[in-house]
């Protein structure tokens, strides 16, 4: 793919992680921070549809954010998110609730996607538990995980600094976004400024702690202004295969 208006495709990203609560090698595809708005256009969001189904997944995940401040490309969005050749999850986060949660739901489950409200579901072969968005605070990891099979399970949250809440509840690996990896990258002080500033621990890439995992996705779309800045501002499309052993943890890009 070349870039289209100026917008660069996306960067697929694949992660090999170990996952003893499945059956079988499973594939899952994650799309994050969509923002379809006068800052992504829609070409962008069908680019990174392509490569979800080129990786052939048994599973698509969103976690958040499909626009900006509007909701008047759910039309667009409902069309481009029912292409994905794959059963979808999602959750919501914060420029969902500030814009039209509801009408963005709606938008969603016409497209035959799953969300998930703090709650659970079985998909493609994972078991997975969605929190809703943290940065409005609204998730609860305890309620997400009320009655679900036991063993563990895949995570979703907009926010990743929700991640160690759901470590607690036998969420070993969470994916998210949110940070979009700075959107404004300066290189090796990007992780110390979001730290520093903003109090974030989790800022892009894969995290592992004895506790669990957390990988945050640079995301599709922009936000505020129509462009990133900086390669490790990259948009970005995860391919994830979970592995049901103790393989070690790797990324390749």
């Amino acid at each position: 793919m070349t870039s289209r208006y100026g917008f660069h495709p996306p960067r697929v990203t694949h992660l090999v992680l170990p996952f003893p609560g499945i059956d079988r090698p499973r594939r899952v595809v994650h799309l994050t921070d969509l923002h379809l708005a006068y800052t992504t256009p829609l070409q962008i969001l069908r680019d990174a549809v392509a490569l979800a189904n080129a990786a052939r997944p048994d599973l698509v995940v969103l976690t958040g954010d499909y626009v900006g401040y509007a909701a008047n490309r759910l039309a667009d969005l409902e069309a481009a998110l029912r292409a994905l050749d794959a059963p979808v999850v999602a959750v919501l986060g914060n420029h969902d609730h500030w814009t039209d949660a509801p009408a963005i739901v709606g938008a969603l489950v016409r497209a035959d996607v799953e969300v998930l409200v703090n709650s659970w579901t079985v998909a493609g072969g994972v078991a997975v538990v969605g929190v809703d968005d943290g940065v409005t605070g609204r998730a609860n990891p305890v309620e997400a995980t009320r009655g679900r099979p036991p063993g563990p399970a895949l995570g979703l949250s907009h926010d990743p600094e929700v991640a160690p809440d759901l470590w607690s509840q036998d969420v070993p690996i969470v994916l998210s976004g949110h940070t979009h990896a700075g959107q404004v990258h300066f290189g090796p002080l990007t992780s110390g400024l979001h730290r520093a500033v903003l109090g974030r621990r989790f800022v892009a890439g894969l995290y592992t702690t004895p506790r669990g995992t957390v990988f945050v996705n640079a995301g599709v779309g922009a936000s505020g202004v129509p462009f990133r800045l900086g390669d490790g501002a990259h948009r970005e499309v995860a391919v994830i295969d979970l592995l049901p052993s103790h393989a070690n943890h790797r990324a390749i890009v």
